[in-house]
């Protein structure tokens, strides 16, 4: 029976077969189907753009279906893929904000042997394109985008937290308000809190347009309405480039705690009983034609406290009127400890403290350089009246002035040198300063190291003897008139002067009386300054002008006015 079936299934496969190879030798007789060979054509391969956002558009021909891809997400095609035939295709791409130029690669293929690529070349962008700008009047309520939209400051502190956003103010008075990143809901702890690599300008006129320019004549005031513990609180992280800038504001009426205590902010402790005008955290800062005046501490740093490897720059501002008002308070003007401070064209004056440092004080390896800067009038109780110089820290001083500084229960009028500082002192002025007890003019104490290059000490009060330098520390004096002698380079004395020889109708432009002045025949000539400067590695032409911003060339006069 299986046997018959394969019988009658067997003729039938053989059939099959048969026609299949026929109908195969049919269609090999008509030449079969031959594939197109890849034609892809593409108008233009290279473009160049500026930095502003944009589209440009290519012109693309194949005879078959094709794909397309970028390498950049700043590119975005209108298509990815198109059939064959003519197509124009959009590539849209976005704002470049680098400051570098970028390049952009866009691919279309048929097959991996048929491919064209099309470079996108963008121009960079300048240092503008790469910050928001904020608007801020007293009464703004806006998105800060312009002055007609202006916004509050704390608003616009808020939103400018990219490196160098700036923000710009109306000239008025502000007083800050809660902020969530601060842990606390106390009233004395609102404060203008920065906490990125940004500018605030203020000076800007009432009703202020996009063609109004700022001025120091009107004036941009922060105020801590006698209220806030820190009026503006800086913890900007540190960034090699980078830093915050105030321009033309005024940080006034903060009141610093009695007691130690602390506030978080954003991750940082800050002292509640130092710096009430301004707090300065292991940041960068700049300050350009600022005033830090009227505030008031329980304890300590009445107006800037600068602390945890900070680095501060004051240019052409005041640190003036602000007292530590508790009996141990210190450092009624500037705390700077464990950071830099560097002031060019600056004062600091008129400050008071209940304890030591009426004008300034370092701590803890601080490095404080004072360049053409005014240190007068500042008191306090019990050491340094203009300068309390302690705790391994360093310091250079040129072409700077301490006048009438006093200590009223201590020693050290205008300078205190405690625990193993260094200072070099260059063209720099110690006049009229007092102190209740010894060494009115520095207190140099034993450890401490004082260089004196072409400066002026002189007519210093002390109630107790009137020692107007502590001998205990090293002191080294080269070309420079201390007390009543004029010393040359190796320190040998070679002149006596007296206070005829001196021209003190200004007190805070004491300068030689004339050119037969003792004051201004032994000094440094102006390549021995360079010298100098150039074997302290000091980062100033300041050493080559006095204080009056005058050429020392040609001259010889000692102390920071040249005749």
């Amino acid at each position: 029976m299986k046997k018959g079936i394969k019988q009658l299934i067997l003729p039938w496969i053989v059939a099959v077969f048969s026609l299949f190879v026929v109908s195969c030798s049919q269609d090999d007789s008509m030449g079969g189907f031959d594939v197109d060979t890849p034609d892809l054509k593409i108008d233009q391969t290279q473009f160049s753009v500026d930095k502003n956002s944009g589209e440009i558009q290519v012109n693309i021909q194949a005879n078959l279906p094709w794909r397309l891809q970028a390498n950049q997400s700043w590119v975005t095609p209108s298509v990815e893929q198109g059939e064959k035939g003519s197509h124009t295709v959009k590539l849209a791409y976005t704002r470049n904000t680098s400051l570098e130029a970028r390049v952009a690669e866009v691919v279309v293929w048929i097959s991996d042997q048929s491919k064209q690529t099309i470079e996108l070349v963008q121009g960079q962008a300048t240092l503008e394109d790469t910050y928001n700008n904020y608007y801020v009047s007293e009464q703004g309520s806006g998105d800060g985008s312009s002055w007609q939209e202006a916004t509050s400051l704390s608003k616009a502190l808020e939103l400018a937290v990219n490196q160098n956003d700036v923000i710009h103010i109306e000239m008025g008075e502000y007083h800050p308000d809660a902020n969530a990143l601060i842990d606390s809901e106390q009233k004395k702890d609102y404060t203008f809190l920065i906490q990125a690599n940004i500018k605030l300008i203020g000076g800007y006129p009432k009703n202020a347009t996009k063609e109004s320019k700022p001025s120091v004549e009107n004036k941009t005031i922060l105020s801590g309405s006698d209220s806030s513990v820190h009026v503006v609180s800086v913890i900007a992280p540190k960034v090699n480039g980078l830093q915050v800038v105030l321009e033309n504001l005024t940080i006034t009426k903060g009141l610093g705690d009695q007691a130690s205590s602390k506030v978080n902010i954003n991750g940082f402790d800050l002292p509640r009983d130092h710096g009430a005008g301004l707090i300065v955290m292991q940041s960068n800062l700049v300050l350009e034609h600022c005033e830090v005046v009227y505030n008031n501490s329980g304890r300590h740093a009445a107006g800037i406290y600068i602390a945890q490897d900070s680095n501060v720059v004051v240019n052409h501002s005041k640190v003036n009127h602000n007292t530590g008002s508790n009996a141990n308070s210190n450092a009624g003007g500037i705390f700077v400890s464990a950071s830099k401070l560097h002031m060019n064209f600056s004062e600091v004056s008129f400050n008071q403290a209940g304890g030591v440092s009426g004008g300034i004080q370092s701590l803890n390896y601080a490095e404080v350089n004072l360049v053409n800067t005014i240190v007068s009038n500042n008191k306090a109780r019990a050491n340094g009246g203009g300068f309390y110089h302690r705790g391994g820290s360093k310091s250079v001083i040129v072409n700077s002035y301490f006048y009438n500084n006093q200590v009223t229960d201590g020693p050290g009028g205008a300078i205190s040198n405690h625990d193993a500082t260094s200072m070099h002192m260059i063209s720099s002025t110690i006049y009229a300063n007092s102190s209740s007890k010894d060494f009115s003019g520095v207190n140099n104490q034993n450890g401490n190291s004082i260089y004196m290059y072409n400066s002026l000490l002189f007519d210093n009060y002390s109630a107790n003897g009137n020692i107007q330098v502590n001998p205990q520390g090293e002191l080294v004096i080269s070309k420079s008139a201390v007390v009543n002698k004029v010393y040359d380079q190796k320190g040998g004395q070679v002149a006596l002067f007296e206070a005829l020889d001196l021209n003190t109708t200004d007190p805070l432009k004491v300068r030689p009386a004339s050119q037969k002045s003792p004051i201004a025949n032994f000094g440094f000539e102006l390549a021995e300054l360079t010298e100098l400067k150039q074997s302290l590695q000091i980062d100033t032409q300041a050493i080559e002008l006095d204080l009056d911003n005058q050429s020392r060339d040609g001259k010889k006069s000692i102390g920071a006015f040249a005749l």
